[in-house]
């Protein structure tokens, strides 16, 4: 087992320079970069994700949201084969079986998830609404050892005129709890370069700033079971640090769209923030309270300094100051 680790390591220091290689002329070696981060990392298909997050205030108040949405017959699970079927059924005939869809709802509630979320010093990526995060994924292994699941997320800033969240989402596999910026399109990969001031992605130093662990809870329903619309609910129950040692909690509804007209969405909102006017419109990331304590803290020089020297690549710590900074 020893010597497939090694020769493992050695085929993916020899990627990660191929990477270097390659990445340094972006328009003609598309092909190289491709091979070569076939080595470090599996990327897997990109999407669009576009979704609205309404924060809560405490644990009781996102279960009494999960008990309503459980409750309501508004919230209908489909099986997949009336999914398939509704794209043919423009009268809307599975009405008369509208009944049975809604007993039993299924639901899903996941392990703890626990995330990295990545960015250099300065929180570049943080401060243009890039999204760097790593997960860990222990229990989903693969034989070659990927336990960690990456996804980068780039787009527009929400707003409280617009909260919609609109990004494109890049997941990947990783065999180790370090970003691989090359598996987003070579537009974006242009944009990342931009932002962190590099002419290689291989040249931006990234380091876990903010930890976060959460339990979530979801369905995928489709809103008085029309078969053409399709969105996933989510109840994230949210323990954050960063690393200058902010801690904070958070309590927050996810609600995405996967298939139908975006304006559903915007409805399906208002109707929850009616029924618990105690919601509140979040228009950014689960991390984003701990990169704007960094970015504050760092305004300390001796914060800086120290977390240039303590923090490291692959493994989130809480940087400590040669001298106390006053509160």
């Amino acid at each position: 087992m020893a010597k497939k680790n090694a020769k493992n390591k050695n085929s993916g220091n020899k990627a990660l320079s191929a990477l270097a290689e390659a990445d340094a002329k972006p328009k003609k070696s598309d092909k190289k970069i491709a091979e070569a981060l076939a080595e470090v990392s599996r990327a897997l298909p990109k999407f669009n994700e576009l979704e609205r997050k309404l924060n809560a205030s405490n644990l009781e108040q996102l279960q009494r949201i999960m008990a309503y949405v459980l409750a309501d017959p508004h919230f209908v699970v489909l099986p997949k084969k009336d999914e398939k079927q509704g794209k043919d059924d423009k009268k809307g005939k599975h009405g008369k079986s509208r009944e049975l869809k809604m007993l039993g709802i299924p639901q899903t509630m996941g392990g703890k998830r626990l995330r990295n979320f990545f960015d250099d010093l300065a929180t570049s990526g943080f401060a243009d609404g890039v999204e760097i995060r790593i997960q860990q994924n222990p229990d989903h292994a693969t034989e070659g050892g990927t336990e960690f699941l990456q996804v980068i997320k780039i787009g527009d800033k929400a707003s409280p005129e617009n909260p919609t969240l609109e990004r494109m989402e890049y997941p990947a596999e990783l065999t180790a709890n370090k970003p691989d910026l090359h598996v987003v399109s070579n537009g974006n990969r242009e944009f990342l370069k931009r932002i962190f001031n590099v002419a290689s992605l291989s040249n931006v130093e990234l380091f876990p700033l903010v930890e976060t662990e959460s339990q979530r809870w979801k369905i995928k329903y489709h809103p008085d079971g029309d078969p053409h619309t399709k969105i996933e609910l989510a109840c994230d129950s949210v323990s954050g640090t960063a690393c200058t040692g902010f801690e904070w909690e958070m309590f927050q509804v996810e609600l995405e769209m996967k298939k139908g007209d975006p304006a559903v969405l915007k409805r399906e909102v208002e109707r929850l923030k009616r029924k618990f006017p105690f919601l509140r419109e979040e228009t950014e990331s689960k991390s984003a309270p701990g990169f704007h304590a960094i970015r504050e803290a760092f305004k300390n020089d001796d914060m800086r300094r120290a977390a240039a020297e303590q923090l490291t690549p692959g493994t989130f710590v809480i940087v400590v100051p040669k001298t106390p900074i006053p509160v």
